[in-house]
């Protein structure tokens, strides 16, 4: 059985991770000189989720129902007594409150708290707040831990850089393939490796989101969404330059475009004056004589949709720049 090691990093991550929760949990409860120290432990272990704000969130909610159930369960134990019926009336009115609300993670750490009171046969300020402290430490411990989660915006940021290089380089490529020059560019990688890159990075940029408590400046998630949508015109565009074989006047305008547009590749720039140029290329293509050739006609009717192309990686990244204002 072969065993991915970035899956065996994970197992070993999360492990570790576990075992502090437990510990941690359990020290804070002895030192407090709680019952139950356990319990907080494997409310700690529960509470540990994929990101920050699931865990905070999640937490938030488990606190609310873990203290609404202690109350429910406190007064069917004082009414009813503490047998069988009271704690199966109980089950039954927490579950389905935590199911209709979405909130069925709570239920687990809800009965272990309900069950000491159970088990105490008896019920006094003491006992309640007993409970109500292992919950508190428990979610909390779990959150402590996953604060330490890395922060991907260095390597987000590194990716940015690397994905403007590309384009960048691609687009130079371009243009001197519009003249038919050839051109050897160093550490230029294929558009499919691009693409696989810009979709690992996006995925980066959704767990970065998920471990955001708070909203950040720049959303790496439109971003890497707006590229990723480039990739696939870039794609196109290079498929019409492989099928031109003989140097046009309109070749030579279009290079001088693509050039234009690599020169202003950053994340934020604008792109108005770059979709006025589009349109005084398009004038420029109606005011051209007619081709004369079926040669010159299918190299024009090439170039014409390699301009339509261009129009629509620049419009995809002035719909982004939208999504920000």
């Amino acid at each position: 059985m072969n065993i991915n090691t970035n899956a065996l990093h994970s197992a070993l991550y999360q492990t570790i991770k576990n075992m502090i929760g437990v510990i941690s949990a359990i020290l804070i409860s002895n030192l407090l000189g709680l019952n139950f120290p356990l319990s907080a432990g494997i409310i700690a272990v529960l509470s540990m989720l994929d990101s920050r704000k699931e865990t905070a969130l999640v937490g938030i909610r488990r606190i609310i129902i873990g203290l609404i159930s202690l109350v429910v369960a406190s007064m069917l134990f004082k009414f009813a007594g503490y047998n069988l019926w009271a704690l199966s009336a109980f089950i039954v009115l927490v579950s389905f409150f935590a199911y209709i609300t979405s909130s069925a993670f709570s239920i687990a750490s809800s009965l272990v708290l309900t069950g000491h009171l159970y088990q105490a046969g008896q019920l006094n300020a003491g006992v309640f707040l007993n409970e109500v402290y292992i919950l508190l430490i428990g979610v909390a411990t779990g959150f402590l831990l996953t604060l330490h989660m890395p922060d991907e915006e260095k390597y987000l940021k590194n990716g940015i850089k690397y994905i403007e290089t590309q384009y960048k380089n691609h687009l130079i490529i371009m243009a001197h393939n519009l003249k038919n020059h050839f051109i050897l560019e160093h550490n230029v990688h294929s558009l499919a490796e691009i693409e696989k890159s810009i979709k690992r990075y996006r995925e980066a940029a959704g767990r970065y989101r998920n471990n955001s408590l708070f909203k950040k400046q720049f959303d790496y998630d439109k971003y890497f969404a707006m590229r990723l949508e480039q990739v696939y015109r870039l794609i196109h565009m290079k498929e019409k330059l492989e099928i031109l074989f003989i140097a046009h006047h309109e070749a030579d305008k279009l290079s001088e475009f693509t050039q234009i547009i690599s020169s202003r590749f950053s994340a934020q720039s604008p792109v108005d004056d770059l979709l006025k140029l589009t349109k005084e290329y398009y004038a420029y293509f109606k005011k051209r004589p007619l081709p004369k050739t079926r040669e010159e006609f299918e190299c024009r009717a090439t170039l014409f949709q390699y301009l339509v192309e261009m129009e629509e990686f620049i419009l995809i990244k002035a719909r982004y720049l939208e999504t920000l204002d």
